[in-house]
């Protein structure tokens, strides 16, 4: 309990050093400093994750119908080759049936 107690006093120095200008070029930043930068970088993050949500939940119905536009284009250029295969199909029945 001793050693929790003289650590807890060391570190309550060391702060209490950050705060006191000195010439020390090495100067740690005090914890305060250290979290308040770090809840600068989450917000920070924060905000530009909203965004990209926002931009994300905006493009989603134009992204859909478009999604919708290229699966209704595949199917027609499917029913086109289908067509052209059976068109070509018909061809060669017809010109084998002159042949014969």
């Amino acid at each position: 309990m001793k050693g929790s107690v003289e650590e807890k006093q060391r570190r309550v120095a060391t702060e209490m050093k950050s705060y006191v200008p000195s010439a020390d070029v090495d100067r740690k930043k005090s914890y305060r400093d250290m979290y308040t930068k770090r809840i600068q970088e989450q917000e920070n993050l924060g905000k530009n994750l909203r965004e990209k949500q926002k931009a994300v939940r905006e493009s989603h119905g134009p992204s859909m119908r478009q999604m919708k536009m290229w699966k209704d284009l595949q199917r027609l250029m499917e029913c086109k080759r289908e067509c052209f295969a059976k068109q070509q199909e018909e061809k060669r029945r017809e010109a084998f049936a002159e042949q014969e």
